[in-house]
């Protein structure tokens, strides 16, 4: 058996052991995350290509994420007033992936639609809108099921999970793709994977339904002056309003070359579906190699501190691409898949803490509101980032030298985001506006 196997083995019977150890909704957070990572990582490493063999452009790649994005925002503050409402969020929770899986069945079949590329466009939207649903209900319902000092220890566990599913599935779907020779075998390939991962969802909602609130919030009445006072509080939380505006310029420093880190991949970098998941593969090997260390580092300096080594990381991808592009073929490709391993050894805590360091800011009242809020601006961010991106590259020309200025640009907003999260941090300290344990 390969060393790197053998490695994946033990981690696995590892997190295995730890979870036969840990209390029953720990054990079921886990499991349900391994199943929803495992639909999405089927589904959404490979949109790109989808809509590539579809017909997809340049800037309707960007167009893609900019649809997509549109949706999430739409649908996310009437989605908050209803899941406040609720008396029990699962219901939420399980009705948003529910529909997430009935819409991967349409999109199974997409090929057959007259004009195939904008109908999975608006489907993959569609399912967009879903999976934000999902993500804002479970972030309001994982609270409820499972006490705060249990938090870092489950969400670190659903990320071993989602890291373990990360190496597999673009192995997989990776190595059918290339075996496939013609347009429409791969575009049947891609079809079969969206029907594979509405039959995991399935499987998630029978692990959810297991799932017991122990400390629920009472619900509230949809009005006009509910809204206004939850408003007012979050316009009144300095702490929110410092965090909110902070995090959206690390999203965005993040977000801006989404879509221009998969163009160099392909056009510039020269790689194919087999060596795509090879990439994924080994940046998800190097997360999986950390993660331990990163959630002690959690307990120890608190996910605040230890989120600024992930912001770190993500600044070491544009110099993946950069020196990639200068070095001739085929010692390109073994640069980059070097640079790319050593920039996501970091890169899970981005995962790991992002949601932490959101709820820190905010109380149990206006919990699920502020979370709706905040992913309002971020989702707008992601909704014009990619596509700026993008323009930006055909601003400068459009050429390899273009894609190198650009990735330079990307490179100086992630600084200075890791600058500004510093910053936070010291006037967080300096005003005690949280346990020291967190900062």
């Amino acid at each position: 058996m390969p060393q790197w196997l053998r490695m994946i083995y033990y981690r696995a019977m590892s997190v295995g052991r730890k979870l036969n150890a840990l209390e029953t909704p720990i054990k079921l957070y886990a499991h349900e995350g391994v199943l929803f990572s495992l639909a999405t990582l089927m589904t959404n490493n490979n949109n790109n290509l989808f809509a590539m063999r579809l017909g997809a452009s340049d800037y309707e790649l960007g167009m893609l994420s900019l649809v997509c994005q549109l949706v999430n925002m739409c649908v996310l503050f009437p989605g908050a007033l209803f899941i406040d409402a609720l008396k029990n969020k699962r219901v939420m929770v399980i009705g948003s992936v529910a529909s997430t899986a009935a819409i991967y069945i349409v999109i199974g079949f997409v090929s057959a639609f007259g004009n195939a590329l904008w109908a999975f466009i608006i489907l993959l939207a569609a399912s967009s809108g879903a999976v934000m649903l999902y993500n804002l209900s479970w972030q309001s319902f994982f609270p409820e099921v499972i006490h705060i000092r249990n938090r870092n220890t489950t969400l670190t566990l659903r990320t071993y999970g989602a890291t373990l599913c990360g190496i597999l599935i673009p192995l997989v779907t990776g190595t059918l793709l290339t075996s496939m020779r013609t347009t429409e075998s791969k575009i049947s390939a891609h079809q079969a994977f969206f029907l594979c991962a509405a039959a995991l969802l399935a499987l998630q909602i029978t692990v959810i339904v297991r799932l017991k609130s122990s400390a629920a919030v009472e619900p509230k009445r949809i009005n006009i002056g509910a809204l206004k006072s939850a408003l007012s509080s979050l316009a009144r939380s300095k702490q929110f309003l410092l965090y909110a505006g902070i995090a959206l310029f690390f999203y965005m420093a993040w977000q801006v070359d989404w879509t221009l880190y998969f163009i160099s991949q392909t056009q510039y970098i020269h790689l194919n579906e087999a060596q795509l998941s090879l990439v994924n593969i080994l940046g998800t090997l190097a997360q999986l190699c950390t993660l331990r260390y990163w959630s002690k580092m959690n307990e120890r300096r608190g996910v605040v501190f230890t989120m600024m080594f992930g912001i770190i990381s993500l600044c070491l991808n544009p110099p993946a691409v950069i020196v990639s592009t200068l070095c001739p073929a085929p010692y390109n490709q073994l640069v980059f898949f070097v640079m790319h391993t050593i920039a996501n050894l970091g890169f899970v805590i981005v995962n790991l803490n992002l949601l932490q360091c959101t709820l820190q800011v905010l109380d149990d009242k206006n919990r699920t509101l502020g979370l709706s809020l905040f992913t309002i601006f971020t989702s707008a961010s992601n909704a014009i980032m990619p596509l700026t991106g993008v323009m930006i590259y055909k601003s400068l020309g459009g050429d390899v030298a273009a894609l190198r200025w650009s990735f330079a640009i990307v490179l100086a907003m992630r600084l200075a985001a890791l600058g500004v999260w510093a910053l936070r941090r010291r006037i967080v300290i300096k005003y005690k506006w949280g346990e020291s344990a967190t900062l």
